[in-house]
């Protein structure tokens, strides 16, 4: 059996998608936080740029009559970002600063979409030609994603019935504008996700249609392992580190992680919950996560602050 190991050395280089925001304001109460000496240039503006799961953020800074780009913050989001927007909210009303929008792609949908499918006339008649190897592999790949879409539908749907239940409490009294914010979210994410369930099924051969949502399952449980093991490395690592270590991303990881094997304890819709077996495997990895998390915002919390 063959087996390859795949290591990335450098983080991908470029944007694909890019905004000029305000980020800071000059006559802020905490400008003096983000300013730097006068012989560096003057604040303009920040620039955020996206490219696959890379986010960097830089301060646009004049220096005499040159402009010059200076990155300040990069950041590995778990997934692939598909646009950057800058928005003004009500609280930018008040601060004066923007926020951004960053938009996602479903990684297995667009693991998909990122490989070219081969022509119909490129494949040979041997079954193991790259072409073939390469059309499998895609075909799987959509398949796997048509079982999350139904296991996320499945969620949905229950989120749904649950707050038809609540109003029907409720009787003649109106539900608050947070449950309807709550009830509008579920409708729509429900209606998109339905949706693009629907475009991976028109997708799927009928050989590779999943055959039980035991495979989503594994999905999510070897996804949430893989996010465990990477915040345990960077962890590892940013403790080496000492104070410079910023911890976020490794918390977001964790946390992350912690739903995802979370959400596989609901049982579900019936003959669709797990076995005793792995519910205890499964409780057993969100025990060593919490602690984790735990451990890591006790240091937080005790770690004196840089001077």
């Amino acid at each position: 059996m063959a087996c390859a190991v795949h290591q990335e050395r450098v983080p991908p280089q470029g944007f694909a998608h890019g905004a000029i925001v305000q980020l800071t304001v000059p006559d802020a109460p905490d400008a003096h936080a983000f300013q730097w000496p006068a012989h560096r240039g003057r604040l303009v503006s920040h620039a955020v740029l996206a490219r696959d799961d890379v986010l960097r953020i830089f301060e646009v800074r004049e220096r005499g009559a040159s402009t010059e780009l200076v990155q300040v913050r990069m950041h590995r989001l778990f997934g692939e970002v598909t646009g950057v927007l800058r928005v003004r909210t009500l609280a930018s009303q008040y601060d004066g600063r923007d926020r951004v929008l960053l938009a996602f792609a479903d990684a297995k949908l667009a693991e998909y979409q990122s490989g070219a499918r081969p022509p119909s006339g490129g494949l040979s008649p041997a079954g193991s030609s790259p072409n073939s190897a390469a059309l499998h592999a895609q075909e799987t790949t959509i398949a796997e994603a048509l079982a999350l879409y139904v296991r996320a539908l499945g969620f949905l749907q229950r989120g749904l019935t649950a707050i038809n239940a609540y109003a029907e409490t409720l009787r003649d009294a109106e539900p608050s504008d947070e449950m309807r914010d709550y009830a509008h979210w579920f409708r729509t994410h429900f209606q998109r996700c339905y949706e693009r369930s629907m475009y991976a099924r028109g997708l799927c051969s009928p050989s590779t249609l999943p055959d039980n949502v035991q495979q989503a399952d594994r999905q999510i449980f070897d996804k949430a392992l893989e996010l465990a093991r990477a915040a345990a490395l960077d962890e590892l690592e940013g403790n080496r580190d000492g104070l410079s270590w910023d911890p976020t991303s490794c918390v977001l990881a964790y946390e992350t992680a912690a739903s995802l094997l979370q959400g596989l304890l609901d049982p579900g819709e019936e003959h669709m919950g797990l076995s005793m077996n792995s519910v205890l495997l499964v409780e057993k990895f969100l025990k060593s996560i919490h602690k984790r998390l735990g451990a890591l915002q006790t240091s937080t919390q005790l770690a004196p602050a840089p001077a």
